[in-house]
């Protein structure tokens, strides 16, 4: 791992953290060999695409470090590194790892197979918030937490592509000649210009769609099979049984993490307390069981989970006991 304490240095030197004597050795190994100012030079590369892509985002560093630990652990255990170009890649990717450890970013540099000129970065959001990323070509992009998407140093002659593990809701600019491509464990979405929520959590086995505005292309890897889909549409893909459902969605339940508004039209309680406990990760027990098929009709906008909790209760004439924080239970009531 000696490449990775120079790399170490090369962040030191970009973010101004650098001592006179780190500067020193640093440069001592640049002048050693043309391929350490190769790798310099990508390293550099890397670090300017990624602030670029930043907006808004701060790492979490204690995740990150675990995360990128283990890539590193893997990579060891399952890349033999050969002569030539291959070996100087993969060192570039294990070494560029522990560069983001030691300066505490929550990054990795890698290259996929036939894409050597392309440097990409995944950005990981570890925080209970959605994170806005803006892409070169002007494309928006909310990441909900616990995902991760991996972005390109620069976008193709003729796709943008990008890869996402997790959810998020993407605003893509407009490039007829240039599609927007999304591709996930199981799925490919492509579209040139529109607006549509993805999540493709890894250990979840659905993959879900919903298109807000424009057209979106959805493909089935395993199959080839393709739908497009229109504004509200949405999409939803089981790879355990390899099932496809197609219909028609309001936005809102899909959209709430990032939207943050919640909209039901007499549904029976049993299905809005647990579409509350997930948008603000809380446990709400109805202690009479008798009451999850009252129907209520019901909107909320930005409301604080305390706020909602009390709606509910006073909807349908129940007491709030608070257990603990983000905990509660919603006793006696009724329909009437």
């Amino acid at each position: 791992m000696e490449q990775a304490k120079y790399i170490t240095l090369i962040h030191k030197k970009l973010s101004g953290q650098i001592s006179s004597t780190e500067s020193k050795h640093l440069k001592q190994w640049l002048e050693a060999s043309a391929d350490n100012r190769q790798l310099s030079n990508e390293v550099e590369q890397a670090w300017k695409m990624s602030t670029g892509y930043r907006e808004e985002y701060m790492p979490d560093v204690e995740k990150g470090l675990d995360r990128l630990k283990q890539r590193i652990e893997a990579e060891q255990a399952t890349v033999r590194p050969i002569a030539g170009r291959s070996r100087r890649l993969w060192l570039i990717r294990t070494a560029g790892a522990a560069a983001a450890i030691a300066a505490l970013l929550v990054t990795a540099w890698f290259f996929y197979p036939g894409q050597s000129d392309i440097v990409w970065e995944t950005v990981a959001n570890s925080f209970n918030k959605e994170q806005k990323i803006q892409l070169p070509d002007g494309t928006i992009l909310w990441l909900n937490k616990n995902s991760e998407v991996d972005l390109p140093s620069r976008f193709s002659n003729d796709k943008r592509e990008v890869r996402l593990r997790g959810e998020a809701f993407f605003d893509v600019a407009k490039d007829a000649k240039r599609p927007f491509i999304i591709n996930t464990q199981d799925t490919e979405v492509k579209v040139l210009g529109t607006s549509f929520n993805v999540r493709a959590y890894p250990e979840e086995p659905l993959t879900h769609l919903t298109v807000q505005t424009g057209s979106v292309k959805f493909t089935v890897n395993t199959t080839g099979e393709n739908w497009v889909l229109a504004p509200k549409d949405s999409y939803q893909y089981d790879r355990e049984d390899n099932t496809i459902v197609k219909g028609k969605d309001d936005g809102f339940q899909s959209l709430a993490w990032h939207t943050q508004q919640l909209a039901f039209e007499d549904e029976p309680v049993q299905k809005i307390l647990p579409a509350i406990e997930e948008l603000y990760e809380a446990s709400i027990q109805l202690d009479n069981p008798l009451l999850a098929n009252c129907g209520l009709t019901v909107t909320f906008d930005h409301n604080s989970l305390e706020e909602v909790v009390q709606i509910i209760a006073t909807s349908l004439s129940m007491k709030v006991v608070n257990v603990s924080p983000n905990s509660f239970r919603l006793e006696g009531g009724s329909c009437e």
